[in-house]
This record gives structure tokens, C-alpha cells and sequence, in this order.
């Protein structure tokens, strides 16, 4: 990769208005119809069949609050306060009842009017109410035939900037919102007008979402969060999407990130998981690259992990290994690149460390280093290996790393003129001496203690009958745990070895020529077959760490073993020890 592209400078997208762009390009139109997102209200109505939104709805005719499920009725509280008090029956209450508009917003009944009713009661507007009071007529049916009624134009919107309803009265607000100011001066005589305008929350109605009020990023970060939410088939309760909408509006951020939620709420974990989606929405490799922690998810490496490069305190260093890893990372494979390549930049932070605390300029210049620094870093090694703080393994991939490091920034470039690291020393660089040989493993081995190793032998036969992944297993799938268990007590050999050994893979063939039906030949897993403990091969480090048991069979094992199941594979004992297809990623 060239260095000079995988370290551009950011494009002009740092401003609020180029990131709600971006965001907004990215939610589809799909996934608006569904929400119910109406963009010039600025509101979303989703359907309360909605299968990750929505609701169960009051059973009432035409009554679309959301049902509260205790007492056996699925009505919501308005309709069930007024089914106790009807003292009927819950299906002739059905059969009969239907939804009262109560706090609800109707077109006012005279024809062309644009403007609502004043109440469910009384369904024609404000104006119409007083217009039918002058003229002293009684029901709002004749009112409707009088020539003298013609319609009005809508007025302004309510003053609460969530609201979407128009106003009803000379104060500029709705119904709802007029009853809630009343409520908030009674509870506060000095409340702020202006501040409680503009942090109110919108009249519940249904599943109505209102993003009014808000400023263009946040209701941007909340489709695009709710989009990826819901593309990853997690549901969203609506009554969590409307407190998180009303939080943001009542502190007035500019960004989802600036929020303030309550912990271990509900909300709570809408907000975090929505930010992180929002977090990867809005970054690119190229402006990613440009922190010194970054979202692996950017790069396509996996949800949830991180690269961190704050423990390298010099700056060159810390843009060298940017430009390394991101030239490592179109040829790595796997499921865990994150941490193979965080493992060069574990080991640069002991160089790193080494020239802060020995050098003056604490290695901030590149062109003033030298072939001592390296020299000092060996001993520094050298000391901490000494001391006990680093084993003599780390020290020798510590070495293998920074050599490498040190020769591919060349190999890449980054060493010639205009570049990040032009004027870096030739001799710089470790040599091929440089590098500590690995220890030797000389060792006796951990093996386990002999009563540990007894409790396990005398527990062989639960493995025949044990549940592995969740699932009770085949009755020949427990008995081959069950000798490759016994394979790895008997040779001392960790289930990656078992696999290389050649003896298997002899008794495998010699067992497959023995003919089953011959009774002068026993098969290898046969109990009348007098198959002696193997002994640990020679050379292997956990052999001496142990007694070599004799040749005779010993008490409780073998024995249950039955003739026709034949001895496992090397892949087999893979198999069976091998970690959970979960647990591995699979």
C-alpha cells in the first residue's frame, strides 16, 4: 500500500451538516415506508403490527393504544378503566365499545375547514364552536346546514417544537400542550417559556415518533441507528425509541454521542448500541487512520474490536506503524487479524519505551538515532529477562518483531526523501547476531499431580455418557472421547501432537488387516487383547515428569471398551478436543 495514500489528510466532513449527509444518503427508502417517516412533519407513525416496533393494540374497535396485557384483558388503561366501570362482560364490552378521542386531534366537521375540532365532543373548531354559540344554535347538525358557516384556514403549528398539531387558542398551543403548561406553571410559577418550548415532549398518540426539535445530526443518527438495528433483526421497543428521542430534545445536544442516559435502563442499551452503529457509519478508513485507537469494524475486521497505538510515544513511530498495519492487512486471513497485528505494535512499545527513557530528545527525532540505540534496547531486554519481568520467549519475539518492523518501513519506503520517516539512520536496524537464540526446553514438564490424575482415570466412563455442545451425543462418539482421553493420559502428548504421531497411524493400518472374524487375532481395542500402557516416547519434556507405569492393564479401564469400536483416528482426537464450534467462531 502507498504510504502517501493510506495516510491522506481527512476530507471536509467534520462539520454537523457534511456528517447528517452522510448519514441521511445512507438510510434507505425502504426502511422509511416501513417507519412511517413523514419528512415534512418530521414525524414517523409505524404501524403497530410492526414486527420489531410495534405492539399488541387495544382490542377496542378503532382503538390503537397499546395493550396492557395484566388482568387477563388486553385493553389498553383508558379502555379498561371503562370497562369496569360498564360492569359488563369483556366480550359485550367489545361488542358494543369503541375508541373515544380523548387528547387527539380530528378535522373539524365543517366542510373544506382546515383546522381541527376542539374535542371529540364537540368536533368542529374553535372558531366554529364560538361562530355556533352567536348564532345560538343548539346541535352541531343544524350548525353544519347553516348558509352563514363557511371554512377557515389552518392556523399556526402548536408552539412546542415537538408538536406537529395545530394550535387552538391565542397562546399558540394545542390541546395537550396547553393542559401540560398549565401543569408545569402550577408545579414551577418561574418555569421558562422559551426553554419549556423548546424541551417538551409531543402528545403521546399511538406509536407517533416525533423528531421535531432536533437538530438535523441527531435525527439523522437516529434513523440510521434504528435502520441497523432493524437490520439486524433486534427489536426496538417504541416506548424505548420515544424516550430516547424526548432525552435528547429535553438536554438539547447537538449529538447522540453528548447524550446523557440513565445506566442499566432500557434506553440505556438502545443508546449504546445505536451510537456504535452510528460510530461505524460515520468513519472511513481514511479518517479512521487518523486516531490513535481504531474501530477494527471500519476496516472489515470484526464488530467490537480495537487497534491501539497510544502506548508508542514517539509520533513517527506512531504513524509508521499505522502505515505498517494498514499495509498488513489486505494480506492477512482469518478471524482474529486485530490481535496478530497488535502483537508488532505490543512489541514496538518496548522500543518506544527504551528510547523516551534513555535518550534526551526522548527518540522524538528519527534522523538523530543510531546503531547504540538498538544496542541499548538489547540490554534493556536483556535486564528485564534478568529481572523476571519478561520471559526469555518475549524477549526473542520482541527482537523478531522490531528487526521486522525495521526492515519492511524500509522495504515500503518510508525511509526516502518527502517521506514520513526521510533522514531515518541506515544504521538503525538490528543485524542478524542481534536476535537471541530461543531456550531451549530442557524442562521435566507440568504434569498433573498423581491423585489429580487418579480422579480423572476413575471418571473415564462419564465421558461416554456426557453431553458435549449442548446435545447428548451417539453412544460411539462418547467411547472415542473416551479413548483419545485415555491416548493423551498414556502418551503425555497435547491433542496437536497426538495428531502428528506415527504409531496411530501404524495401529490404524495393522488394525484394519486383522480379520474381525479370525479369534487367534484380537483387534487393538479389544479388553481380551493384552495391550500394555504405552510408554511417553523419549525426548518428550512431560516423560520424565512421571513414574512409567507397568505393562498390565489397570483396574476400571480398557475393560468397557467393546470389540467392534475401533481405535480413533488422529482426526478424531481432534476432534474431541477441539473447542466448541461457539467458542471457536464457527
Amino acid at each position: 500500500m502507498n504510504s502517501e495514500a493510506a495516510l491522506a489528510p481527512p476530507p471536509d466532513s467534520g462539520r454537523e451538516d457534511a456528517q447528517a449527509e452522510r448519514l441521511f444518503s445512507r438510510v434507505r427508502q425502504d426502511f422509511l415506508v416501513g417507519l412511517g417517516w413523514d419528512e415534512r412533519l418530521r414525524i414517523a407513525r409505524p404501524s403497530p403490527d410492526h414486527p420489531l416496533i410495534g405492539y399488541r393494540s387495544c382490542a377496542v374497535r378503532n382503538c390503537i393504544a397499546p395493550a396492557r396485557l395484566g388482568g387477563g384483558a388486553p385493553l389498553c388503561a383508558t379502555c379498561r378503566g371503562r370497562w369496569r366501570a360498564s360492569e359488563q362482560d369483556l366480550e359485550d364490552f367489545l361488542t358494543t365499545a369503541v375508541r373515544i378521542f380523548t387528547g387527539t386531534d380530528g378535522p373539524c366537521r365543517v366542510p373544506g375547514c382546515e383546522r381541527v375540532w376542539r374535542s371529540f365532543d364537540n368536533p368542529v373548531c374553535l372558531s366554529h364552536m364560538d361562530q355556533k354559540y352567536r348564532l345560538g344554535i343548539e346541535t352541531i347538525e343544524d350548525f353544519l346546514l347553516d348558509p352563514r358557516v363557511g371554512p377557515k384556514s389552518a392556523l399556526e403549528p402548536c408552539s412546542v417544537a415537538a408538536c406537529h398539531r395545530q394550535s387552538k387558542d391565542r397562546g399558540g398551543f394545542c390541546a395537550g400542550h396547553r393542559w401540560s403548561w398549565n401543569e408545569a406553571r402550577r408545579n414551577d410559577p418561574d418555569v421558562d417559556l422559551g426553554l419549556w418550548s423548546r424541551t417538551a415532549p409531543a402528545v403521546h398518540d399511538g406509536t407517533l415518533i416525533s423528531f421535531r426539535g432536533l437538530p438535523d445530526l441527531v435525527v439523522a443518527e437516529l434513523l440510521f441507528g434504528t435502520q441497523q438495528r432493524l437490520d439486524r433483526h433486534v427489536r426496538l421497543l417504541h416506548t424505548a425509541f420515544k424516550a430516547l428521542c424526548d432525552t435528547a430534545r429535553a438536554q438539547q445536544v447537538t449529538s447522540l454521542s453528548q447524550l446523557t442516559v440513565e445506566a442499566n435502563t432500557r434506553m440505556a442499551g438502545v443508546w449504546k448500541s445505536m451510537t456504535a452503529d452510528i460510530r461505524v457509519g460515520l468513519a472511513t478508513p481514511e479518517l479512521e487512520q487518523l486516531k490513535d485507537v481504531w474501530d477494527a469494524e471500519v476496516f472489515g475486521l470484526g464488530k467490537g474490536r480495537t487497534m491501539n497505538f497510544t502506548g508508542l510515544s514517539q509520533e513517527w513511530l506512531r504513524r509508521a506503524a499505522k502505515a505498517w498495519v494498514l499495509d498488513a492487512i489486505p494480506r492477512r486471513y482469518g478471524r482474529n487479524i486485530p490481535n496478530s497485528l497488535m502483537s508488532m505494535v505490543v512489541c514496538l512499545e518496548r522500543l518506544s519505551d527504551s528510547l523516551r527513557i534513555n535518550r534526551e530528545d526522548h527518540g522524538d527525532a528519527p534522523e538523530r538515532l543510531r546503531r547504540t540505540d538498538v544496542e541499548v534496547f538489547q540490554q534493556r531486554l536483556a535486564y528485564l529477562e534478568h529481572t523476571g519481568q519478561i520471559s526469555p520467549n518475549l524477549r526473542v519475539t520482541i527482537c523478531r518483531w522490531c528487526a521486522r518492523f525495521l526492515r519492511e518501513i524500509r522495504e515500503m519506503g518510508l525511509t526516502r526523501p518527502r517521506q514520513m520517516l526521510a533522514g531515518l539512520p541506515d544504521d538503525f536496524s538490528f543485524r542478524k547476531g542481534d536476535i537471541p537464540r530461543p531456550p531451549e526446553d530442557d524442562g521435566g514438564g507440568r504434569a498433573l499431580p498423581e491423585e489429580i490424575l487418579a480422579q480423572l482415570c476413575a471418571r473415564l466412563d462419564t465421558l461416554e455418557t456426557s453431553r458435549r455442545n449442548g446435545r447428548s451425543g451417539a453412544p460411539a462418539g462418547g467411547r472415542h472421547a473416551r479413548i483419545a482421553v485415555e491416548i493423551l493420559i498414556d502418551t503425555g502428548r497435547r491433542p496437536d501432537e497426538v495428531q502428528k504421531l506415527p504409531c496411530l497411524h501404524r495401529l490404524q493400518e495393522q488394525q484394519a488387516a486383522m480379520p474381525a472374524a479370525d479369534p487367534g487375532h484380537h483387534r487393538l481395542d479389544d479388553p481380551r487383547a493384552a495391550r500394555p500402557r504405552p510408554r511417553p516416547l523419549p525426548g518428550h519434556p512431560h516423560g520424565p515428569a512421571r513414574a512409567v507405569p507397568k505393562p498390565e492393564l489397570q483396574p476400571g479401564r480398557h475393560q468397557a471398551l467393546p470389540v467392534d469400536v475401533p481405535l480413533p483416528t488422529p482426526s478424531r482426537v481432534a476432534e474431541h478436543h477441539a473447542a466448541p464450534a461457539h467458542r471457536r467462531g464457527g
